[in-house]
């Protein structure tokens, strides 16, 4: 192994610095995206679950269809459990009226 020389050192450290900022900017945009995605699939449940309405009226169902067929095409991950977490986090997170405000106030929690 050959001998690292003290100017090499410094710029193999600044290497290395700028590849861990990168991967932890990548963990950031990945978890952000991931929390838009999980508010959108819970949009997107309570609005055909509801077809308009108050309430839905076959919610169950169409949870179960969609965690099977989300499972088959995507592996594990999309359980009942965790679609049913993605539908109430739309709906608890929706109430604001200023949408992208509440968007902007999940990714400012992710980057802390």
């Amino acid at each position: 192994m050959q001998e690292i020389k003290s100017n090499e050192k410094e710029f193999f450290e600044n290497v290395v610095s700028l590849i861990n900022d990168a991967r932890g900017h990548l963990v950031k945009t990945v978890n952000s995206t991931m929390v838009v995605t999980y508010y959108e699939i819970g949009r997107r449940i309570v609005e055909v679950e509801q077809k308009g309405e108050e309430r839905g009226g076959y919610g169950e169902k169409l949870i179960e269809k969609l965690s099977e067929h989300l499972t088959r095409k995507f592996g594990r991950g999309y359980s009942v459990r965790i679609l049913k977490n993605m539908r109430q986090f739309y709906s608890v997170y929706s109430k604001n009226p200023i949408r992208h405000t509440v968007c902007a106030e999940l990714l400012k929690l992710l980057e802390d």
